[in-house]
C-alpha cells in the first residue's frame, strides 16, 4: 500500500536522524507490526455549523466500531531503540486505528459518518519491562492524521463532504483529504515470547484515548476515541 509505505519511509527518517545519537548509548534498533482490533467506547458527537449552514447542531450518540479484521486492516508499526541490558526502549510507533458509525445509527441530517483511512495515531513511546521480564509496559504521547468521510446532506438533499479547502496546507505525498491535528495518549502492556535470541511474538493490550476537530460540509466536529485494544503480531531486532 502506497501510503503505508510512505509513513513507514517517515518514521525511518526520524530514526535516522536521531541514529548518531542513540549509537553512543549502545541501543539496538528492533521493529514490531501487530493485527488486531478495538473495543470503542460510546461518544457523544456534535457537529456545529458555521453560520452560513443550513442545519443547527447535530448531536448524536457515536457506537464506534473499529472492523479491525475488514481491509485496511487494524494494525501497529513500531520502530526503536533497546538500551541494554533490554531494559529502556524508545519508539516511533504509527497506530492505524478505524472510526466507523453504521448508517442505520446516524441522525437523518447525515448520510455516513466514518474515520477509516485513517484515524492514525503518531506516537512516541517509552517503555520498559515489568518485574515479570516477559511483560513489558508502554506509554506513549503524540497526534493524529485522520482522513474523515463525513456525509452532511445538503439543501437539496444530496450528501456532500467537507470542502478541501478547510483541510489546510498538507505534506505532497498525502491527498487533500487527511487533516492532521490533535493528541492521542496511550498506556499499554505488552508479553513477548521468544522464539529466537533477537526476534519473537507478541500480544499487546491497549488503553488508548485521542481527539482531533475535523472539518465537515459547513460546519466542524470534535472527534473523540477512548479505546481498548489487543493485537498480534511479531518483533525483530531489539
Amino acid at each position: 500500500m502506497p501510503m503505508f509505505t510512505r509513513l513507514i519511509t517517515i518514521a525511518r527518517c526520524v530514526l535516522v536522524a536521531a541514529g548518531g545519537w542513540v549509537a553512543t548509548a549502545n541501543a539496538d534498533p528492533y521493529v514490531s507490526l501487530s493485527y488486531g482490533n478495538a473495543l470503542n467506547a460510546t461518544e457523544t458527537i456534535t457537529i456545529e455549523p458555521d453560520e452560513d449552514a443550513h442545519y443547527e447542531p447535530i448531536t448524536f450518540e457515536a457506537d464506534f466500531e473499529s472492523r479491525g479484521l475488514k481491509l485496511p486492516p487494524f494494525y501497529s508499526f513500531k520502530l526503536g531503540w533497546s538500551y541494554e541490558p533490554r531494559q529502556w526502549r524508545w519508539e516511533v510507533e504509527l497506530l492505524h486505528q478505524k472510526l466507523h458509525v453504521p448508517d442505520e445509527d446516524l441522525p437523518p441530517q447525515l448520510e455516513h459518518f466514518e474515520v477509516t483511512h485513517g484515524f492514525n495515531l503518531f506516537l512516541f513511546n517509552l517503555s520498559h519491562p515489568l518485574p515479570n521480564h516477559d511483560l513489558r509496559a508502554r506509554l506513549g504521547v503524540g497526534t493524529i492524521l485522520a482522513h474523515p468521510d463525513i456525509y452532511i446532506y445538503d439543501e437539496n438533499g444530496d450528501p456532500q463532504l467537507a470542502d478541501p479547502d478547510k483541510f489546510g496546507e498538507i505534506p505532497g505525498f498525502l491527498d487533500d483529504r487527511y487533516f492532521f491535528g490533535g493528541y492521542a495518549l496511550q498506556g499499554a502492556v505488552q508479553k513477548h515470547w521468544a522464539l529466537s535470541p533477537r526476534n519473537g511474538l507478541v500480544a499487546e493490550l491497549k488503553l488508548m484515548h485521542a481527539k482531533t476537530r475535523l472539518p465537515v460540509y459547513r460546519g466542524e466536529v470534535d472527534v473523540p476515541n477512548t479505546a481498548i485494544a489487543f493485537l498480534l503480531g511479531y518483533e525483530f531486532g531489539g
